[in-house]
């Protein structure tokens, strides 16, 4: 077994490593299905993945090499584009090529789009004499271009004027300034916007093509969305929806429905001319099929995003591609070129359209076809795409949350077996690598860092992309509070003491009225006693003592069972007749550690009433529902989870006899009938790949999904299989623990991101399934923290691999051109 010296990591600090503690998003309670709101508001600021993946990264690739470490650019940061594996340079268009249906004319031709269910895709184009250089870098000035000079007929897209001031990131969405600069493609009353869609199955609500609005109707509400069904309906209709600075949802409609199960264009048109001083008009395959009087006010500063609003509300399920932004109204002539053109040859080959040559100087936004699209493939659900201003244009078809063919499962990981022998050479070879890849973990940590200080000192939360700070948790300095053990870890002593020194002078609880009591305890007061326990600096001490007796009030009910939030203004609890299993039970190891600490022992006698309570009522198999009253101290409805709500209660069983020096035995017996329930009930297997997963529970009826949250339990199970006398138990928990580490592995690897969805179904057939209203990553850092744990068992260097994968997707997909990362959608 290899574990981490005690000596390095003090117990405290091990339990918050092995995951007793929330980096963040670590457990969020709305789980899959949250409003968007609370989606995008968790953890955005640096990627949290990446500074709890980060970390254990550093520690399993050895802790000695914090210091002396050249360090280069961050991943992501300036001069590198991070999509797809491509790396150019910034303001370069690398365009692949694929139009819907038919053959493409390689004179530039129009394609015959007549097979629309059956796109047929075309090999990545490649420069050719006399048509121009494509690979274009930003024109000299407007009209100017590197068009290759070979003398082929057309305009090459270099030649359009923005390219120089703007360019486009496929992953990150259409088009967005960057700084304080407004929209340069919203200084008009007039545009046009197009893009080819496949709506791939009947679902209710607004689905969004694209826009640069906030939903909602105020007259703030500028800009405008291009969506199917109007909201909370299923009507199928095709809607336009814009603001003019009195009203933010003017409305025109289809009365046609879009189609479902194939391609078709779309479009949508301000026009400054028309009655009443102006027209709105909406296009499908070229044809008119809604128009109205009507004019939008220009100058909306929001992000204009593919597949949502602006602000991530209703994201579409389908296929996006070929988006086009023109700075003018096209005639109707125009749009109906522009609809029956390949994409490729428009966008690659030049405006060669004679309708549509005055306009190539208006197209603004180009974004084409992706050559691996293919319309068999199955997806699930949607992430919105946001420019950063700053980005590549490259092209892409996006898959909202697109689910990769999966790959060939490996028969012994899948079944908790190791794949090979771990040999010294190996171990060799891993620790070598593992020095290399620390190096670059504390690079994104350092380039994450540098951005917080310098556009959100103190604040809760980074905003990465608009550079300025926000208060969701109550004003605490949460991101720095909650980084202070990552920057003692990494080596970070210089970030560290500036972040002490605000502890110290600028921390104060006083900003904060009524708080969640779990979310404060796992940000807050850990964040305060890891840095404590590092660094033995007494004024986190005493900071926690200070948080600790706000949040006492919580537990004033008659059972000792803590209510959900607390008022540190009135010192008063919410009260409530529910409170959450995961949260109640995920306040033990701060709580019991602090009067460690303090030798005050009032902190550790509330949570440890709440275990001993819960040692009491009667469970099924070991588990628990997910609710319990804290008047009458009974627990609510059946439904049983591993996931949201339920997760970490059970983690905690564990962590608490080990904190307690195993001699609670009480807790560990609790954790073991848990561990047995959950074997017997709740652990299955898919169909046809046989991965490992961990369904719910409702009453008596299983149901097929499983949480990333429930990713924890991987890291939990090995840990338990080493703390435990009984040799079958440990058997089976740690075969349990590598099988569902490996399919949780595969929630990563079989995204087109490289990012895993919030949840995923279990469907016969079919394996994983991500549901749309799944179709999201906040950044969660469980399966990380369950591959460190395996790899210190086992010693397995596969583990470093995974997690190494996982740690350049996050920071690939998720790390903007503004300092600090951000969630998808």
């Amino acid at each position: 077994m290899v574990m981490a010296p005690k000596a390095e990591i003090p117990l405290y600090h091990q339990n918050r490593l092995g995951g007793s503690r929330a980096l963040s998003t670590r457990r969020r309670r709305s789980g899959a299905g949250g409003s968007s709101k609370s989606k995008r508001n968790v953890g955005g600021s640096l990627c949290w993945s990446v500074l709890v993946v980060g970390t254990l990264v550093l520690l399993a690739f050895g802790l000695g090499t914090f210091t002396g470490i050249e360090l280069a650019q961050a991943p992501g940061g300036p001069g590198t584009s991070l999509h797809n594996g491509n790396h150019a340079p910034r303001g370069t268009f690398m365009p692949k090529l694929e139009h819907p249906g038919g053959q493409e004319q390689v004179g530039g031709g129009a394609g015959e789009l007549n097979n629309r269910d059956k796109p047929a895709p075309l090999p990545p184009w490649k420069a050719q004499a006399g048509r121009g250089d494509h690979q274009v870098q930003p024109p000299a000035a407007p009209g100017g271009g590197n068009d290759g000079g070979g003398g082929g007929a057309g305009v090459g897209l270099s030649t359009v004027p923005w390219l120089h001031e703007h360019s486009f990131h496929a992953r990150e969405g259409a088009f967005v300034t960057g700084g304080e600069r407004s929209l340069a493609f919203d200084n008009s009353e007039e545009v046009t916007v197009s893009a080819w869609i496949h709506v791939d199955r009947e679902m209710s609500d607004i689905k969004t093509v694209l826009g640069n609005k906030m939903s909602g109707c105020g007259s703030d509400a500028l800009g405008f969305a291009l969506y199917v069904n109007d909201w909370n309906k299923k009507d199928g209709q095709l809607w336009l929806e814009w603001g003019d600075g009195a009203l933010g949802c003017h409305k025109i409609h289809s009365k046609k429905k879009v189609p479902v199960g194939q391609w078709v264009h779309v479009a949508a048109r301000f026009d400054s001319e028309g009655d009443e001083g102006g027209k709105v008009s909406v296009f499908m395959d070229g044809n008119l099929v809604a128009s109205r009087a009507g004019s939008r006010r220009p100058g909306s500063r929001e992000e204009f995003a593919i597949g949502a609003f602006s602000n991530g509300d209703f994201s579409f399920d389908g296929r996006i591609g070929a988006v086009t932004f023109f700075g003018a109204a096209l005639t109707d002539t125009q749009i109906q070129d522009l609809a029956q053109r390949s994409k490729d040859s428009l966008i690659a080959q030049a405006v060669e359209q004679p309708s549509l040559k005055e306009h190539h100087q208006n197209l603004l936004v180009a974004l084409q076809l992706d050559e691996a699209f293919s319309a068999e493939r199955e997806k699930d659900g949607a992430e919105a795409l946001h420019a950063n201003g700053t980005g590549q244009l490259e092209g892409g078809t996006y898959h909202f949350m697109h689910m990769q063919e999966p790959p060939k499962v490996d028969e012994n990981l899948r079944d908790g077996i190791s794949a090979h022998d771990v040999t010294p050479q190996s171990k060799e070879e891993s620790d070598r690598k593992g020095r290399e890849r620390a190096a670059k973990v504390k690079e994104a940590m350092q380039h994450a860092w540098k951005g917080y200080e310098q556009h959100a000192w103190g604040a809760d939360e980074l905003a990465p992309r608009a550079k300025k700070g926000k208060q969701p948790w109550g004003g605490m300095g949460v991101t720095l509070v909650d980084s202070l053990d990552t920057l003692w870890l990494m080596g970070m002593k210089d970030e560290f003491n500036r972040a002490r020194d605000w502890v110290k002078n600028k921390l104060t609880f006083s900003h904060a009225s009524e708080v969640s009591v779990f979310e404060t305890t796992i940000r807050e007061l850990g964040g305060l006693l890891s840095a404590y326990d590092l660094s033995k600096d007494e004024i986190f001490k005493t900071k926690a003592i200070e948080l600790a007796d706000l949040l006492l009030p919580a537990f004033d009910t008659n059972t000792g069972i803590p209510t959900a939030r607390v008022s540190f203004r009135s010192h008063k609890n919410s009260g409530g007749t529910k409170s959450v299993l995961a949260e109640i039970g995920t306040l033990q190891v701060e709580f019991r550690y602090l009067s460690k600490i303090t030798g005050i022992p009032k902190y550790a006698e509330k949570v440890n009433r709440v275990f001993d309570h819960m040692y009491g009522l009667p469970s099924k198999d070991g588990l628990y529902p997910i609710f319990v009253n804290p008047s009458n101290g009974q627990t609510v409805g059946s439904q049983v989870t591993f996931g949201a709500l339920g997760d970490s209660f059970y983690e905690y069983l564990l962590k608490a006899w080990l904190q307690g020096g195993k001699t609670e035995t009480k807790y560990r017996t609790m954790y073991d009938r848990a561990m047995d329930g959950m074997t017997s009930k709740l652990l299955r297997k898919s169909d046809p790949s046989g991965l490992t997963y961990v369904s719910d529970l409702s009453g008596s009826k299983n149901v097929d999904k499983m949480d990333h949250l429930v990713c924890f339990l991987a890291g939990t199970l090995a840990l338990g299989s080493q703390t435990t006398d009984d040799p079958v138990r440990a058997d089976r928990d740690l075969k349990t623990a590598k099988a569902l580490a490996y399919t949780c592995y595969q929630m990563y690897e079989r995204q087109k991101t490289g990012l895993a969805p919030e949840m995923v179904t279990f469907e016969k057939g079919k394996d994983m399934v991500v549901p749309p209203k799944a179709a999201y990553n906040i950044l969660r850092p469980e399966t990380a923290e369950a591959l460190y744990v395996l790899h210190q068992i086992t010693g397995d260097p596969i583990y470093r691999d995974w997690s190494w994968n996982i740690f350049q997707a996050c920071v690939r997909e998720t790390l903007p051109i503004a300092r600090g990362f951000r969630v998808l959608p």
